[in-house]
């Protein structure tokens, strides 16, 4: 197993030291009496990994779709594997052994079904996946690994930046892929400490990460865009976590008091991190379990008999999922944090008129109080409109432009967090009530005369162009277009048999559109 052979290699370069009781309390998953390791989990409460299935210690691809449930697991071709990611709409990825305990293929189950993802000829392995169901990972090649993304089963072999000297072996890895396709990973100098962190949008690469130091690692990218980096950039060039928005922001969080190092592995879509550092408990070398909220510590429980505990990933419900060890026999015991407070959002329905501004309005709160600073993405019908930030109180806003041809009726207007985390409410777009105006004339027998006034927009005083006014008279219809103005004149000739000194009365009618209401207005004519 690439991830957790890495994890397990971090511990030569701890140190020993001390700190507080954790305090989230863990939560053994169910197995099969042998183990296993959680490895990621989604929104619906379903969770991927691995169990230990006999006291051979063959391990399966486990999926636990309750945490009071025995695991089921997944097809592998008879020789074990691994699952290391699921996405919200339940496709899980991981890989599976060529050879019982050795080299590994990368793989991909929808509804439980086993599809063997392309590699170079030489295995590979798939760690991450979308609801799209783009899978990242890597893929082995000459010595080395190269950065992988597969989409539709087909593979591509990402573009790395140059590190080391010439002839080094590299291993490059594509760890993490939100729901807009953006990729992080690193690429890192296979038998050295040189190392990048990239993000790749829409496979063109970048690096991320601070870039005066050469030793960072891309670890998850969440669905706002926001990226996960482990690295030597804190104080005195310690090893330290930190954050960057989308827009390339940085955020080092605060180190644990007198910790070792330290190592992140899960990054949520509102913000929260969890990893792992090093400590001692009496002398002896623990990796205590971690988390960050708002940028604050918050300790996870290290059990008590457990030695080591890494939390691997954190789902926006605030679930931490991971595994503990007794960091002697080398069994682990698959489970999860609870961190709890999730944040919820509500978005307060609006209304407003064709071709006018409206503003949405989003509150986000974590129990009863207000969440400031997090970002908020706005829809219209399922189209972006672009992004708010919650205040001091909570609120993030946005305005909208109703378009001038929108029909009446309502809007499906969505504010989301991101990872499953959104509200709806609707959008009522009014009709426009107008006002009709119509003009008295006068004139002889056998005159024409013309019918004049405006159509206007009862709120906006604004003409409304284009649109048709008419008048009925004996059975027959006078109408004229309204021009830029809103005026409109209708050319009508006094009738022949019309009295002179009477009146002619007209009811000029506007019959509206799909925006606008009707309206009519009276007038008469003065038979000369």
């Amino acid at each position: 197993m690439k991830q957790q052979s890495q994890l397990v290699a971090l511990i030569s370069i701890f140190t020993l030291s001390h700190t507080a009781v954790a305090q989230v309390k863990f939560n053994a998953l169910p197995d099969f009496g042998f183990g296993g390791v959680a490895y990621d989990a989604n929104e619906a409460g379903t969770i991927v990994g691995l169990a230990v299935i006999d006291a051979s210690h063959r391990l399966e691809p486990a999926v636990w779709n309750s945490k009071v449930a025995a695991p089921t697991t997944l097809p592998t071709q008879g020789f074990g594997g691994f699952a290391t990611a699921v996405s919200e709409s339940g496709i899980v990825v991981g890989s599976r052994y060529v050879e019982a305990g050795s080299g590994t293929v990368p793989v991909l189950w929808l509804n439980g079904k086993y599809q063997e993802l392309e590699t170079l000829g030489e295995g590979g392995g798939a760690l991450d996946v979308n609801d799209a169901g783009q899978v990242v990972g890597y893929v082995n090649a000459q010595g080395g690994t190269l950065p992988a993304i597969w989409e539709g089963g087909k593979l591509s072999v990402l573009p790395t930046l140059p590190i080391g000297a010439a002839g080094d072996i590299l291993n490059g890895s594509a760890n993490s892929i939100n729901a807009l396709g953006h990729v992080v990973g690193s690429v890192e100098v296979a038998f050295g400490s040189d190392s990048l962190a990239l993000k790749w949008v829409n496979k063109a690469v970048s690096r991320t990460g601070l870039s005066e130091w050469i030793e960072t690692r891309g670890v998850r990218v969440n669905a706002a865009g926001d990226t996960l980096i482990n690295g030597y950039f804190g104080p005195n060039g310690s090893s330290a976590l930190a954050t960057f928005s989308a827009s390339g922001q940085p955020t080092t969080l605060p180190l644990p008091s007198e910790y070792a190092t330290l190592w992140g592995t899960g990054l949520s879509s509102n913000g929260v991190v969890v990893g792992f550092y090093g400590d001692a408990i009496a002398g002896q070398f623990a990796l205590r379990p971690i988390a960050y909220r708002n940028g604050v510590i918050e300790p996870l429980e290290l059990p008590q008999g457990a030695m080591w505990a890494f939390p691997l990933n954190i789902t926006d419900e605030g679930t931490a999922v991971g595994y503990i060890s007794d960091g002697v026999t080398g069994s682990s015991t698959a489970g999860y944090w609870s961190l709890g407070g999730s944040e919820v959002i509500t978005l307060t329905p609006s209304s407003g008129l064709p071709g006018t501004e409206v503003v949405f309005s989003a509150t986000v709160r974590r129990g009863t109080a207000t969440v400031a600073g997090r970002r908020v993405q706005f829809q219209v019908n399922r189209k972006d409109i672009g992004e708010g930030t919650s205040s001091t109180t909570g609120k993030a806003k946005i305005k909208y432009v109703i378009p001038a041809d929108a029909v009446p009726g309502t809007r499906e207007v969505m504010a989301s967090l991101g990872g499953g985390r959104y509200s709806l409410a609707p959008l009522t777009i009014n009709w426009v009530s107008t006002t009709v105006a119509a003009h008295s004339t006068s004139g002889p027998k056998n005159a024409q005369v013309n019918i004049t006034g405006t159509l206007l927009n009862s709120t906006t005083k604004q003409p409304i162009a284009g649109q048709v006014v008419r008048f009925v008279h004996n059975g027959k219809t006078y109408a004229a277009r309204t021009t830029a103005t809103g005026a409109y004149s209708i050319p009508f000739t006094v009738p022949a048999t019309a009295v002179s000194g009477t009146t002619l009365a007209i009811e000029v009618k506007y019959n509206g559109n799909v925006n606008h209401k009707s309206a009519a207005a009276k007038a008469s004519i003065r038979v000369n």
